[in-house]
């Protein structure tokens, strides 16, 4: 990953990170968040399809689209409550950390699907908190990867858009880098959730 990372540094000035299974792995149990998630779908569809071994992105984005932000805020809520309370730490991705402790002329940002809070303190706990220009996270936006709502939240991505690349673990990163129509480089350091293996 790191060398084909590599090879986008001549042309690509703004680098964008993923954060869990990509910067970092997040320890946490995710099946309470899975079936805290159903029961805020159920809430709004009860026919609304989506099961645990599926990645729930894509429901999400598609019932959020259908009953606007109540649903957004009720799961922006949940999540970071659930973060807080179960999340026990993280485990770096230690090749990574150090190859972003290194760059000296890049602008680095970070664009996660998990709560400020979360990744303010992974960041943190990694040391490179500092480095990053924009942090967006599931706070910041309505939409959630695939969706590229978060790039969009950039400044200047309208008008560099070329000189921007994506590093992420998930289908998710890859398809809102493709919806951005910016470059993509996958992460494969940690085992990928089970709806990602598919």
């Amino acid at each position: 990953m790191l060398k084909q990372l590599t090879t986008y540094l001549d042309t690509k000035k703004y680098l964008v990170f993923d954060f869990d299974r990509t910067l970092a792995k997040m320890e946490i149990d995710w099946n309470g968040w899975v079936t805290g998630m159903i029961d805020i779908f159920d809430q709004y569809d009860v026919n609304h399809g989506y099961r645990p071994e599926k990645n729930p992105h894509e429901y999400y984005n598609a019932l959020v689209s259908r009953f606007g932000q109540p649903l957004a805020d009720q799961a922006k809520a949940f999540n970071q409550a659930y973060e807080a309370e179960y999340l026990t730490g993280f485990t770096p991705n230690v090749e990574l950390v150090e190859f972003v402790k290194n760059l000296t002329d890049h602008t680095l940002f970070v664009y996660s699907s998990n709560s400020r809070p979360t990744v303010l303190r992974g960041l943190e706990t990694l040391g490179i908190v500092e480095l990053f220009t924009q942090i967006i996270s599931k706070d910041d936006v309505t939409y959630v990867k695939p969706h590229p709502e978060g790039f969009y939240l950039i400044e200047n991505f309208r008008r560099d858009k070329d000189q921007f690349l994506m590093i992420g673990d998930s289908s998710s990163d890859r398809g809102a880098a493709r919806a951005a129509e910016i470059d993509f480089v996958e992460c494969r350091v940690f085992e990928k959730y089970e709806e990602e293996e598919e």
